[in-house]
């Protein structure tokens, strides 16, 4: 296990280990530009299904609140974007087919402050309707989301630039909600 600043890596010596994870999972070796759901999960029951979501939403995808024409972030939209156009496709799929809506399209990626080679593709469910539909369905497991959502649920919005902390103050009480 590797940690630097913001993420985590796992580094793995079983060659058992990485043929399974590459054979049964259908997990790709090297970059995973092309990565799909693998099809254990897409022909799963929506239990798996769900699972598989929440596990891929706590990892990659976030819970943000935007002010839509108010001067409050009140808001909800749950926002994903990857290079994989096959992943992308996967989980369109899996989520249209359990209704929820979805805005979808392609970006230029940016690091660093300059174009890259590649387009982002980038899906957005948006709404409150959406945002409890996915919270009874599939969920967050994350910390970070989860005090999001709960302070939203709390408060009607969300201040911005708060961080775990602040959320945690505001949702027991001990901190002033910050102002807008």
């Amino acid at each position: 296990i590797i940690k630097d600043s913001n993420s985590l890596r796992t580094r793995m010596g079983s060659r058992a280990i990485i043929d399974f994870l590459h054979i049964q999972c259908e997990l790709p070796i090297g970059p995973k530009d092309n990565a799909r759901i693998p099809k254990i999960i897409l022909e799963s029951p929506k239990k798996f299904q769900c699972a598989f979501l929440r596990g891929l939403a706590d990892t990659d995808m976030s819970l943000v609140f935007k002010n839509r024409h108010k001067d409050i972030n009140y808001y909800p939209v749950i926002d994903y974007s990857t290079k994989s156009k096959y992943l992308f496709l996967d989980i369109l799929k899996m989520l249209e087919g359990m209704g929820y809506p979805i805005h979808f399209g392609f970006k230029k990626s940016m690091r660093y402050g300059k174009t890259q080679p590649h387009h982002l593709h980038y899906f957005q469910i948006n709404g409150v309707n959406s945002l409890e539909k996915w919270m009874s369905e599939i969920g967050f497991s994350s910390h970070n989301q989860l005090t999001k959502y709960t302070v939203w649920k709390k408060f009607g919005h969300l201040p911005p630039k708060t961080n775990i902390n602040d959320r945690m103050k505001m949702i027991e009480n001990k901190g002033p909600l910050l102002a807008p």
